[in-house]
């Protein structure tokens, strides 16, 4: 398993996330400081490093590999690391924590990686966890989607147009249609702990969350 975070403000790391043998754990930018106030070692540390202080920055040194991107770059630093890892080969899921909660412009570049030319071979392997939601997108195929956090809600945001479009074991079934602009689908629910995703083309973004917060 890879796990990530990105440090945005509040970053949340659950509170029973222990790294096991043969985990690999990197700290994007100010996310390195948040795997280390949580007492988890970091493997690499990659970014710009800009939101790091004196003491922060020394802390670097203790770290096996650090990689110092430059503070004008195209690629977001978080771009930059899921770079790193297709071209390194390291398999398995990756977990991203503290992607959300900070600038509103950060946020949308996160789900923006859905298009990415090149992440594309990688982000359906990526999942963004928060402490009341959590993100995850796909591509084209049948998808079985469990209700492993028991969270109220269920939503998908099509990122491009989409065809044939089924979604089964929720409140809110539909039964294979094209949608011909991007457009969200929020606040389903499950009513069996599994549902079924199925699409031909384009690409979701799908986002489970808590009632925490209503608006």
């Amino acid at each position: 398993m890879i796990y990530m975070c990105l440090g945005a403000p509040g970053a949340y790391i659950p509170p029973n996330f222990k790294k096991e043998s043969g985990d690999f754990v990197i700290g994007v930018d100010h996310g390195t400081i948040v795997f280390r106030n949580h007492g988890i070692k970091v493997d690499l540390a990659i970014g710009d490093f800009d939101s790091l202080d004196e003491e922060e920055l020394a802390y670097l040194n203790e770290i096996d590999e650090v990689i110092s991107l430059p503070r004008e770059k195209d690629d977001t630093d978080t771009e930059a690391a899921l770079k790193w890892i297709l071209a390194q080969g390291l398999e398995g899921e990756i977990t991203i924590f503290g992607a959300f909660g900070g600038r509103l412009d950060h946020s949308v570049s996160i789900l923006w990686l859905g298009y990415h030319p090149i992440l594309e071979q990688i982000v359906d392997r990526v999942n963004f966890v928060q402490k009341d939601s959590f993100l995850k997108f796909y591509f084209p195929g049948i998808h079985e989607i469990r209700d492993e956090r028991h969270w109220r809600y269920l939503s998908f945001i099509l990122l491009t147009p989409i065809s044939n479009l089924s979604l089964s074991g929720v409140k809110y079934e539909l039964p294979g249609v094209d949608v011909a602009r991007p457009r969200a689908y929020i606040s389903n629910e499950f009513v069996e702990d599994k549902m079924t995703l199925a699409f031909q083309t384009g690409r979701i973004a799908m986002i489970q969350a808590a009632d925490d917060h209503r608006f």
